[in-house]
């Protein structure tokens, strides 16, 4: 999923395979194209309500079996057999993650003639394009634009928000994220995952400050100049993040950013500490507008704590508050 605004986003939407996807389904970008595949597809299941029933659209594609292994090398898999697709999927992961993969291996399925048997490869090559492409059309199917738009009516830009329709969609924290501020750009806000890490530019020419220190990992942000937080960034001393980290708990308030990628002057924060104690993820929104505290604080969660997907970390918890926060 794309981690920040930049040359690799302008890339992958304006490349030959992604011209090639668009033209293919009658649209004149990428977008417009996972959009109306999406919409047919469930059409074509008759799901108009979250959470995404995933079977019934693996069914359609000619997707005959999934199967959940844990001795796989890769997180998801898609294979060719006689009669159409095999679907394997790491079964460590959490459910959540893995509905994901399981969109993710069945976007993949769009870049084959379905009708022939086995299944015929559409293009010769394959590459970060059609990941990309996979990837949006995933979030596409998991968390339609439609469904998405009816449920952010009256919704403030906040964590207890973003959590509540991970819950609602079953997805991860930041495939949500990457839909509401990145695809549908709904928030102005930027979010951000930060992790105890080492170095994670180890062989970098300059590698200043290395060490195990508290670090952005990911950044979720608007495709735009103005919403860019460097990876490997840190945060030990940032106020707020670094409080939340300390004392476990959830912290707001506002932060007086300097140098900070893109981001200069007062901006208001959320953050909330990671279930393995090793990071915070943190909203930061962009606007003079926040929360009302009725709604900024996440509330006592009731089922499974949510996965965020993070780099080299298939276990990235936000860790729920202790008591129930009205």
């Amino acid at each position: 999923m794309r981690t920040h605004a930049g040359k690799s986003h302008r890339y992958a939407t304006s490349g030959e395979v992604c011209r090639w996807f668009a033209t293919s389904h009658g649209c004149y970008d990428v977008h417009s194209a996972a959009t109306r595949i999406a919409e047919g597809l469930l059409d074509a299941t008759r799901q108009a309500e979250p959470p995404i029933e995933l079977g019934s659209i693996a069914r359609l594609r000619c997707v005959t079996k999934t199967v959940y292994k844990s001795d796989i090398k890769t997180l998801g898999t898609l294979q060719r057999v006689n009669d159409g697709f095999l679907i394997l999927l790491q079964r460590d992961l959490h459910w959540f993650a893995r509905r994901e993969f399981w969109a993710h291996e069945i976007a993949h399925t769009f870049f084959y003639d379905i009708d022939a048997r086995p299944p015929k490869r559409l293009l010769s090559t394959k590459g970060r394009e059609e990941e990309f492409i996979c990837e949006l059309l995933a979030r596409e199917i998991l968390i339609p634009r439609t469904q998405l738009s009816d449920a952010l009516r009256g919704e403030d830009p906040s964590l207890a928000s973003l959590i509540g329709l991970s819950k609602r969609f079953k997805t991860t924290i930041s495939t949500m994220a990457n839909r509401v501020i990145g695809d549908l750009r709904s928030w102005a806000t930027i979010l951000i995952l930060c992790e105890q890490r080492e170095h994670l530019f180890p062989y970098s020419r300059v590698v200043r400050r290395p060490g195990r220190l508290l670090r952005v990992v990911r950044c979720i942000a608007p495709n735009t100049k103005e919403a860019f937080v460097p990876i490997n960034k840190i945060v030990e001393k940032t106020p707020i993040i670094a409080e939340a980290f300390a004392q476990r708990r959830y912290v707001e308030g506002w932060v007086e950013f300097d140098k900070f990628g893109s981001l200069h002057g007062e901006k208001w924060v959320q953050t909330l500490p990671t279930a393995s104690g090793s990071g915070v993820i943190a909203l930061i929104h962009l606007g003079w507008t926040f929360p009302s505290p009725s709604t900024a604080k996440p509330r006592q969660a009731t089922s499974d704590l949510l996965p965020i997907r993070a780099p080299g970390n298939a276990s990235f918890f936000p860790q729920e508050p202790s008591r129930k926060l009205s």
